[in-house]
């Protein structure tokens, strides 16, 4: 019996979850890999689908950033939510820096 992609793609899909010891931004790619994956073998997920997912996926220490409702206002695509949690990972690491640097003072 010969297994069928399509479904060793399904759950890497389901199954993935993002992390806080890797950046946002690789394991964004990573993402787009999974989701390049299912197209290939012809699986074609709305975006707004997409990007909902996305949201979920990320790492429980990104919570309130989930139940945030800014990205929740309107429909947004997956690249509107990516460039979103870019800033916003880039918003935590500069927070994170000043509060080094004020602990180290």
């Amino acid at each position: 019996m010969r297994l069928d992609p399509s479904n060793i793609y399904w759950g890497f899909f389901l199954h993935f979850r993002m992390v806080d010891n890797k950046p946002v931004t690789d394991q964004i790619h990573d993402y787009h890999l999974l989701v390049n994956n299912l197209k290939s073998e012809g699986i074609e997920l709305p975006e707004r689908f997409l990007a909902s997912c996305l949201i979920e996926k990320l790492s429980e220490s990104w919570s309130d950033y989930i139940k945030n409702p800014k990205h929740k206002n309107k429909p947004m695509s997956l690249e509107d939510i990516i460039v979103h949690i870019k800033i916003e990972e880039h918003n935590r690491l500069r927070d994170m820096a000043r509060n080094l640097h004020s602990n180290a003072n």
